[in-house]
Protein backbone atom coordinates (compact mmCIF):
# COMPACT_ATOMS: atom_id res chain seq x y z
CA UNK A 1 0.00 0.00 0.00
CA UNK A 2 1.11 3.47 -0.90
CA UNK A 3 0.55 6.45 1.14
CA UNK A 4 2.17 9.94 1.40
CA UNK A 5 3.58 11.55 4.76
CA UNK A 6 5.06 14.99 5.18
CA UNK A 7 7.78 15.52 7.67
CA UNK A 8 7.31 17.21 10.77
CA UNK A 9 10.36 16.69 12.44
CA UNK A 10 14.22 15.66 11.06
CA UNK A 11 16.41 13.95 14.31
CA UNK A 12 19.83 12.63 13.87
CA UNK A 13 18.48 8.98 13.91
CA UNK A 14 14.51 9.16 12.97
CA UNK A 15 12.66 10.80 11.05
CA UNK A 16 9.30 12.00 12.61
CA UNK A 17 6.69 12.45 9.63
CA UNK A 18 2.22 12.55 10.02
CA UNK A 19 0.53 10.35 7.17
CA UNK A 20 -1.70 12.44 4.78
CA UNK A 21 -3.69 10.28 2.88
CA UNK A 22 -5.02 6.20 3.22
CA UNK A 23 -6.67 4.83 6.06
CA UNK A 24 -4.07 5.84 8.80
CA UNK A 25 -4.11 9.66 7.62
CA UNK A 26 -3.41 12.09 10.47
CA UNK A 27 -1.21 9.33 12.46
CA UNK A 28 2.23 9.76 13.90
CA UNK A 29 5.05 7.70 12.48
CA UNK A 30 9.08 6.99 13.38
CA UNK A 31 11.12 6.31 10.61
CA UNK A 32 14.38 4.76 12.43
CA UNK A 33 17.95 5.26 10.78
CA UNK A 34 19.51 1.79 9.90
CA UNK A 35 22.92 1.38 9.85
CA UNK A 36 24.75 -1.17 8.11
CA UNK A 37 28.17 -2.57 8.75
CA UNK A 38 30.26 -5.23 6.54
CA UNK A 39 31.38 -7.92 7.78
CA UNK A 40 34.52 -7.53 10.25
CA UNK A 41 35.89 -10.93 8.79
CA UNK A 42 35.60 -10.10 5.29
CA UNK A 43 38.86 -10.58 3.66
CA UNK A 44 38.06 -8.00 0.38
CA UNK A 45 38.35 -4.60 3.03
CA UNK A 46 41.62 -4.16 4.93
CA UNK A 47 39.10 -2.18 7.31
CA UNK A 48 34.59 -1.90 8.08
CA UNK A 49 32.55 -0.16 5.82
CA UNK A 50 29.88 1.52 7.35
CA UNK A 51 26.67 3.37 6.13
CA UNK A 52 23.78 5.09 7.39
CA UNK A 53 20.48 5.09 5.35
CA UNK A 54 16.85 5.91 6.02
CA UNK A 55 14.44 3.28 4.40
CA UNK A 56 12.42 6.31 2.49
CA UNK A 57 11.46 6.76 -1.04
CA UNK A 58 12.89 10.43 -2.26
CA UNK A 59 9.87 12.31 -3.36
CA UNK A 60 10.03 16.05 -4.40
CA UNK A 61 7.43 18.74 -4.25
CA UNK A 62 6.36 21.85 -5.71
CA UNK A 63 3.88 24.28 -6.16
CA UNK A 64 1.61 25.12 -8.37
CA UNK A 65 3.43 28.08 -9.58
CA UNK A 66 7.13 26.47 -8.95
CA UNK A 67 6.10 24.30 -11.44
CA UNK A 68 5.60 26.71 -14.04
CA UNK A 69 8.41 26.91 -16.63
CA UNK A 70 8.65 22.94 -15.68
CA UNK A 71 8.50 20.06 -17.43
CA UNK A 72 7.74 16.86 -15.26
CA UNK A 73 7.69 13.03 -16.49
CA UNK A 74 5.17 11.74 -13.59
CA UNK A 75 2.57 14.02 -11.85
CA UNK A 76 1.06 13.37 -8.67
CA UNK A 77 -1.31 16.30 -7.55
CA UNK A 78 -2.57 16.39 -3.70
CA UNK A 79 -5.47 18.53 -3.91
CA UNK A 80 -6.44 19.10 -0.31
CA UNK A 81 -8.55 22.56 -1.25
CA UNK A 82 -9.62 23.76 -4.36
CA UNK A 83 -7.37 26.07 -6.86
CA UNK A 84 -6.91 29.53 -6.16
CA UNK A 85 -8.35 29.58 -9.60
CA UNK A 86 -8.58 27.75 -12.92
CA UNK A 87 -5.22 28.76 -14.28
CA UNK A 88 -3.33 27.09 -11.39
CA UNK A 89 -4.78 23.99 -12.02
CA UNK A 90 -3.66 24.72 -15.91
CA UNK A 91 -0.36 25.45 -15.48
CA UNK A 92 0.40 22.00 -13.31
CA UNK A 93 -1.50 19.41 -15.79
CA UNK A 94 0.24 21.37 -18.50
CA UNK A 95 3.80 20.62 -17.34
CA UNK A 96 3.26 16.95 -17.70
CA UNK A 97 4.81 15.00 -21.12
CA UNK A 98 2.47 12.18 -21.33
CA UNK A 99 -1.71 12.30 -20.04
CA UNK A 100 -1.03 8.83 -19.07
CA UNK A 101 1.34 9.73 -16.14
CA UNK A 102 -0.80 11.97 -14.52
CA UNK A 103 -2.08 11.07 -10.69
CA UNK A 104 -4.71 13.24 -9.12
CA UNK A 105 -6.11 12.92 -5.54
CA UNK A 106 -8.80 15.12 -5.05
CA UNK A 107 -10.68 15.78 -1.14
CA UNK A 108 -13.51 18.12 -1.22
CA UNK A 109 -16.18 17.35 0.99
CA UNK A 110 -18.12 20.27 0.17
CA UNK A 111 -18.11 18.05 -3.68
CA UNK A 112 -19.32 15.01 -2.02
CA UNK A 113 -22.33 16.60 -0.17
CA UNK A 114 -23.23 17.87 -4.01
CA UNK A 115 -22.92 14.55 -5.55
CA UNK A 116 -19.98 16.38 -7.61
CA UNK A 117 -22.10 19.19 -9.22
Amino acid sequence: MQWYSATSKLKPHVIHATILTGERRGQDVLTPMIVFISDYNAQDFPYRLRRNQFPVQTAFAMTINKAQGQTVFNLELYLASPCFSHGQLYVALSRITARSKIKALIEYPELEEDDGV
